[in-house]
């Protein structure tokens, strides 16, 4: 009823006014009709396409792929003393049982986390832990450092 309104040039206000929603709401119903045709938002899951020139398998990267390299070689990695990859430690942290705890302050993982060995790495605070030589991940005083480069 809102489109066919619009559609015979009816003003915002006075379509709000005899329907008795706000003017923004309808607003957002007539731009929503104007982009998709329709006055519901289409269904869009999952990444959206990237469109370049390229060929048509690298328009919609999957994002699995990106993650890949990190799964390959993260224990020669820690001998040589080499950065350990985020979603390393956030896999290894699943693993554990890490997952899914609303009180827990796991640490936020940044630009700084890139550059942490596996050394720094067990001295990252855990609020949900207690101190443990067990696991190495237990909660401690100090924070990790960076690494000298």
């Amino acid at each position: 009823m809102l489109s066919r309104a619009f559609l015979t040039n009816y003003l915002f206000f006075s379509i709000s006014k005899c329907l008795k929603v706000p003017r923004s709401s309808v607003q957002t119903i007539v731009r929503k009709y104007k982009h998709h045709g329709t006055t519901q938002s289409p269904y869009c899951s999952g990444r959206r396409c990237v469109l370049n020139s390229g060929p048509i398998s690298t328009k919609c990267p999957q994002s699995s792929h990106i993650h890949k390299v990190s799964t390959k070689l993260p224990y020669p990695q820690s001998v040589h003393k080499a950065p350990i990859s985020t979603k390393t430690v956030l896999r290894e942290l699943h693993e554990m049982g890490f997952h899914g705890r609303a009180a827990a302050h796991k640490p936020k993982f940044t630009m700084f986390c890139r550059h942490l060995t596996l050394e720094q790495w067990k001295r990252v605070l855990w609020s949900d832990e207690s101190p443990t030589d067990e696991s190495g991940f237990g909660r401690c005083q100090e924070n990790a450092t960076r690494p000298n480069a």
